[in-house]
């Protein structure tokens, strides 16, 4: 959670997205796991900023952000 609003924080100057459902950070689901994907909601916006990926955000090669608490996943904001 506390990932979340940290990266919340840091893109506070951001624009939110104009098509979140296509726009956000979305990783693909790994094979080994046991995880649904939670359907995207519209009732905290104001946290979708930090699943917005910018110039300065780094992802690795196999689909995670490189700094977590820049960059949060879909499903890490729709937890929250």
């Amino acid at each position: 959670m506390a990932k979340v609003v940290v990266a919340c924080f840091k893109k506070r100057g951001e624009k939110p997205p104009v098509d979140p459902k296509i726009e956000l950070f979305n990783p693909p689901l790994t094979a080994n796991s046991i995880n649904s994907k939670l359907p995207y909601t519209d009732q905290f916006r104001f946290l979708d900023k930090a699943a917005v990926v910018t110039i300065e955000d780094q992802i690795n090669p196999d689909g995670s952000p490189a700094d977590p608490w820049r960059l949060c996943s879909l499903q890490q904001v729709e937890e929250m």
